[in-house]
């Protein structure tokens, strides 16, 4: 079976050949934007990372938070 050529275009439109290199890369992730939040917990002020991160850092080393039975604010 032949090796099949990769190529990308470069800022100047010259073609060049990586061999495949960046097949596997990792894509660059957008940054975070930090936003103040009420923890549900104990309704202190945190930085959230986005609305899926609501209970603060502290009270998620808690047991109450690892075992679930807590109940929110």
């Amino acid at each position: 079976m032949p090796k099949r050529q990769i190529a990308v275009i470069a800022e100047d439109d010259e073609w060049i050949d990586d061999g495949g290199a960046n097949k596997y890369k990792k894509p660059q992730a957008a940054p975070v934007e930090l936003k103040k939040r009420d923890c549900l917990m104990c309704s202190r002020g945190f930085l959230s990372e986005g609305p899926h991160n609501r209970v603060c850092r502290k009270c998620k080393s808690t047991q109450l938070w690892r075992e679930g039975e807590y109940e929110a604010v």
